[in-house]
């Protein structure tokens, strides 16, 4: 990393990556599938069967399309592969026993965060 606190009116001391390295990309578990009422489900998410934290997962985010109610999308975060492959694995087996009463075809994705952007 090249170090430029010395220039002119330094107030924060900054880092640039050299041109060699760039930042891992953050996997993210993608999971999509209906519901049988919302509500129950959010509570069944919220005693967190898997350990999600344990697991590795960094964040979470859930989220539900404005013309379906019963409907969820939800992502898992990660710093690895590795994690996220044995969260996977944990919610496969979890899945096998509430398939068809609480959730209904559950579909996965793996991501790749490339960028992220805040505006103001």
């Amino acid at each position: 990393m090249q170090d430029i606190s010395e220039l002119a009116y330094p107030i924060a001391r900054i880092f640039l990556p050299s041109s060699e390295s760039k930042p891992a990309p953050m996997p993210i578990l993608q999971i999509e599938h209906k519901v049988q009422n919302f509500d129950n489900w959010k509570k069944a998410f919220e005693t967190d069967p898997i350990g999600r934290k344990k697991s590795g997962v960094k964040h979470h985010r859930i989220y539900r399309p404005a013309d379906e109610p019963n409907y969820v999308i939800i992502d898992l975060e990660f710093d690895g592969m590795q994690e996220l492959q044995s969260t996977l694995a944990a919610l496969n087996i979890l899945w096998g026993k509430v398939e068809g009463s609480v959730i209904f075809k559950p579909q996965t994705r793996i991501l790749n965060l490339v960028e992220t952007t805040d505006y103001e």
